[in-house]
């Protein structure tokens, strides 16, 4: 580019480049002194040449204000709000949801398995309580021989107290299945701790289907020490939980 003469023909002098000059000095004194000390920061920190060069040549780049950082992320989520909105523009179409009959269930082998049928597919009581049986206690103590979350916990309890009202609180092999699978849980490595996530409520949900089952095993005298339904294990079972056992009648 031609610069344009300071001074005309007659010795008048060009203010406007005169001051363009000036300014062009200025910036390039500018951008050399800060390409000059960011190189000298970058050759010490960079970890290769690569590095080095990227921030040399950003060296001059300008600050982005907190202002512009706003209009970016206003326009971006207008954007992803309008996209979202012909997204969720409701169609008349139902998509119907699978939910595998019982032919189709069977024993899970990890507990992310037992986990997501758990919560996704097996939908009824009556679903639940014959995927509980699938599975086993046995099954259950070693899915989760490590850890189980509480909440899943909880989830099977309430599915066995409401089950065995549904039979109106008689049934010798569904309360032994049920002392099973508490059973089981108490042998869950982190159990204690998993109890004392547990709220008063849901601590209050496992004493009452204890109390439930041993109020049956005594009407139907269960007597068999090696039944599951015995006195010994269903003490053994208060213990772990923290559950005291029941006040008997004193006689005067």
């Amino acid at each position: 580019m031609v610069q344009k003469p300071l001074l005309s023909e007659d010795g008048v002098l060009n203010v406007r480049a005169l001051e363009k000059e000036l300014a062009e000095a200025i910036e390039f004194d500018r951008v050399y002194k800060r390409t000059d000390e960011v190189k000298k920061r970058a050759i010490h920190t960079s970890a290769n040449y690569d590095e080095f060069k990227n921030r040399v040549a950003c060296a001059n780049m300008k600050p982005i204000t907190s202002k512009e950082l706003k209009e970016v992320f206003k326009s971006r989520s207008l954007s992803t709000n309008l996209s979202y909105r012909k997204l969720a523009q409701p169609t008349n179409k139902e998509t119907p949801r699978e939910i595998p009959v019982k032919s189709d269930l069977r024993p899970p082998k990890t507990s992310a398995e037992f986990t997501a049928t758990w919560k996704r597919y097996v939908i009824s009581l009556d679903q639940k309580w014959r995927y509980l049986q699938l599975t086993k206690a046995s099954g259950i103590a070693r899915l989760f021989r490590a850890d189980i979350d509480a909440d899943l916990m909880v989830s099977i309890v309430q599915v066995m107290r409401q089950f065995w009202k549904s039979l109106n609180q008689n049934g010798y092999e569904e309360a032994s299945f049920i002392l099973s699978v508490l059973q089981a849980f108490s042998t869950v490595q982190r159990f204690q701790l998993i109890l004392c996530f547990l709220s008063n409520q849901q601590l209050a949900e496992i004493e009452f289907l204890l109390d439930r089952v041993e109020q049956y095993a005594k009407l139907a005298e269960h007597k068999d020490p090696s039944s599951m339904l015995s006195d010994k294990r269903l003490s053994a079972l208060r213990r772990a939980y923290g559950i005291k056992e029941p006040v008997k009648p004193t006689c005067t």
